[in-house]
């Protein structure tokens, strides 16, 4: 009798032991990457979350169990139980670009010397705000000399470029406040600026959107942003083109014939700046064509370099030069 109890007892604990073991819930694993060595190396740390399946997506997540990848966070989670800041998450009018006196910035004890003097006590510096609260990027100064491997410059100052519509971007210009007058388009560099994880990249299009024609001239003079937000025209001597900030890209529209420009006038003042009769109205651009070889009073047009003169004995050098006008060109801004 005593063995048969025994013997019983065994066999329960057994069954009680295994089902124990397979009661046990799956977990998420470390997903793991060969690197260039063949040996395994950790790329996440959700070690804690139950799952249930056995696909791994490229970043290890299973999705299965309902896991995705959030590259923000840059962990795989459930969106119904974590949220990550996807492109349809972000509400571009929850964001602003906020400017405050560069003495308060976390970067100030990093200036050169020469900008705690007090021609630079109006400095400032730019931060990201959310909600009008939450800061997310204390100093857009010290993102960007971080990137570029500069020590931050007291001279350099930030604004917002274009707010789109929609989209995960923001663009803001960097521009420098000079010492000495000099020719100066008004914008150093474009950025856009990455909502879902919080980087910067300067476009490709920045050097292109700031030049000039002639000897001086305002970058802004020469380009209208598009009701998107994420497109630009911009025109110069030579030409009228469109650039994507999303793309960041550049594609011609129009461009002018031989002996032809889209100058409309030349003042002077430190220099001579071009002006130009280009309109831009709703899905239409107005482009003004004149000649590039005359004035409207028939006097020859000598173009040297980035100087333009007048071959008259009785033109004034100081006067403003009026190119002969040719004809309107109207040219439709494509959709996308």
């Amino acid at each position: 009798m005593k063995k048969s109890i025994v013997t019983f007892s065994i066999l329960l604990l057994g069954v009680m032991l295994l089902g124990a073991s397979c009661s046990k819930t799956p977990t998420q694993q470390k997903p793991v990457k060969q690197n260039d060595n063949n040996t395994s190396v950790n790329v996440s740390s959700n070690t804690n979350q139950p799952l249930v399946g056995n696909n791994e997506d490229e970043h290890g997540c299973i999705g299965s169990a309902g896991y995705s990848w959030c590259e923000q966070k840059q962990k795989c989670l459930r969106v119904w139980e974590e949220k990550c800041n996807n492109v349809s998450d972000i509400n571009l009018k929850d964001y602003s670009l906020i400017n405050y006196p560069l003495k308060q910035s976390p970067i100030y004890n990093q200036l050169d010397k020469s900008c705690y003097e007090d021609y630079w006590s109006d400095a400032e510096d730019t931060k990201l705000v959310k909600n009008k609260t939450e800061i997310l990027i204390p100093s857009l100064l010290q993102l960007i000399s971080s990137g570029e491997k500069e020590k931050p410059s007291c001279a350099m100052y930030i604004e917002l470029f274009s707010a789109p519509s929609d989209g995960k971007y923001l663009y803001f210009k960097t521009a420098y406040h000079l010492e000495s007058d000099v020719p100066y388009s008004g914008i150093n560099a474009i950025y856009s600026l990455d909502l879902s994880n919080l980087t910067i990249k300067e476009l490709a299009v920045s050097n292109f959107i700031a030049t000039y024609d002639l000897y001086r001239g305002w970058a802004s003079d020469s380009y209208k942003i598009l009701a998107d937000g994420k497109r630009l025209i911009k025109w110069d001597m030579n030409g009228v083109y469109i650039i994507n900030l999303e793309t960041d890209s550049k594609n011609n529209l129009f461009v002018v014939k031989e002996n032809q420009w889209l100058i409309s006038n030349i003042t002077f003042g430190m220099g001579q700046n071009a002006e130009y009769n280009i309109k831009v109205n709703g899905n239409q651009i107005i482009i003004g064509i004149y000649d590039k070889t005359k004035t409207q009073s028939g006097y020859p047009i000598i173009v040297s370099d980035r100087n333009v003169d007048v071959q008259s004995d009785t033109w004034n050098y100081e006067e403003d030069i009026k190119p002969k006008f040719i004809a309107y060109e109207n040219v439709l801004i494509p959709n996308n």
